[in-house]
């Protein structure tokens, strides 16, 4: 079992297995070291299958991975996005994974390496937002770089906060006024089309 570490972040997804193997920035050495162990087992076992999953959840999953987005949202936190929040991910039960290795040690395919996953990614803003919901939640993020999310920086230490859904910020000393304010109302929250469109007329005048 290798990994989709193999491939650079910067390649199209989903991958193939023709995609050129090359160190991802993301993990590094991890990545290197899946690669080098695929070279290393191909050299000694001729007839030896490599299986490249992405993201796996399920039972037993010893990787802090959704279980930190669920404590988050039990617990109530903000939730910091990796830059603008939009990257790609790719998951795969492991159960799916099982059946396809059972699937390849009975029926011995001619192809030797196999890519598996889902064929439609998810970004880490839309993963984050679906774990909140499962627990009954709206996440609200946290943007540390606003360079990341193209906008803009006043300061070193400016950052953003979006609340989503229903949900929305009001201040601590005047609660009340600003709950009642907003509650069941319609906020615009961000720039339509009729706003950046604008008519233009080029007039002649009559001869």
């Amino acid at each position: 079992i290798s990994s989709s570490a193999v491939y650079p972040e910067y390649g199209a997804q989903p991958f193939t297995e023709d995609t050129q193997m090359a160190e991802n920035r993301y993990w590094g050495a991890y990545g290197i070291n899946k690669a080098e162990a695929e070279m290393a087992l191909t050299e000694g076992v001729k007839d030896a299958y490599i299986i490249r999953p992405p993201y796996l959840y399920g039972p037993m999953n010893n990787v802090y991975r959704e279980a930190f987005v669920f404590d988050c949202a039990l617990a109530g936190r903000r939730f910091f996005l990796p830059g603008d929040g939009m990257m790609p991910l790719q998951f795969f039960h492991v159960r799916d994974l099982c059946r396809l290795m059972r699937s390849v040690i009975e029926n011995r395919p001619a192809f030797h390496i196999m890519n598996c996953g889902n064929t439609d990614t998810v970004t880490v803003k839309d993963w984050v937002t679906m774990c909140y919901r499962c627990l009954g939640k709206e996440p609200v993020f946290e943007i540390r770089n606003p360079s990341d999310a193209l906008l803009p920086q006043g300061k070193l230490t400016s950052c953003y906060i979006f609340a989503k859904g229903q949900d929305f910020f009001v201040y601590p000393n005047n609660y009340s006024d600003y709950v009642r304010r907003f509650t069941d109302t319609f906020q615009h929250g961000g720039i339509s089309m009729e706003e950046m469109i604008i008519p233009l007329a080029i007039l002649q005048p009559k001869a």
